[in-house]
């Protein structure tokens, strides 16, 4: 029979394993987008490598749990399962968005004045400041859509408890 302390034990190693896996998933995704910043260098591929992050940022805060975010959602749970359709239209919808944003950036940026462009020092440029506030709001936009429809999903196919009859 385990003791309290045992318990208390085993309930902090699992915790500090799942902080561990945690970091490890994040660094892991930080050091793949670097790398394919760095392999493409064409808009083509600076786009395509875009796309791929903002892919693998989307699914890891949609179906990872974290503090912020309260749980995460399992692909094996058959709940989960039947709504999967719906989240991968939105999601395309949403890819189909970035591309197009990226797309009228690259041809938009020909035609803005210089000081757009121009780095102040550590600061990115205006024009790169932009694109990333849009982009963080349109992927904050479908994480919390998608989240809720998991969450709305979940909560909508749970049998809801029946009043007992009086006892007569």
């Amino acid at each position: 029979m385990l003791t309290l302390c045992e318990v208390d034990n085993t309930v902090i190693v699992k915790k500090a394993a799942q902080a561990a896996l945690y970091f490890v998933g994040l660094m892991a995704l930080v050091v793949g987008v670097l790398s394919l910043y760095t392999v493409f260098g064409d808009s083509i591929g600076i786009r395509t490598a875009n796309l791929v992050s903002y892919m693998a940022v989307v699914l890891w805060f949609v179906f990872i749990g974290s503090r912020w975010l309260g749980g995460g959602y399992s692909l094996r749970m058959k709940k989960v399962q039947h709504v999967l359709p719906r989240l991968l239209v939105i999601h395309c919808a949403f890819l189909l968005l970035v591309f197009a944003v990226q797309t009228l950036a690259f041809i938009l940026r020909r035609r803005l004045p210089g000081y757009w462009l121009v780095d102040r020092g550590t600061d990115p440029s205006l024009f790169v400041a932009v694109l990333m506030l849009l982009f963080l709001c349109i992927g904050t936009a479908q994480i919390y859509l998608s989240r809720k429809i998991l969450k709305d999903g979940l909560e909508a196919e749970e049998p809801s408890p029946s009043p007992m009859p009086p006892f007569a």
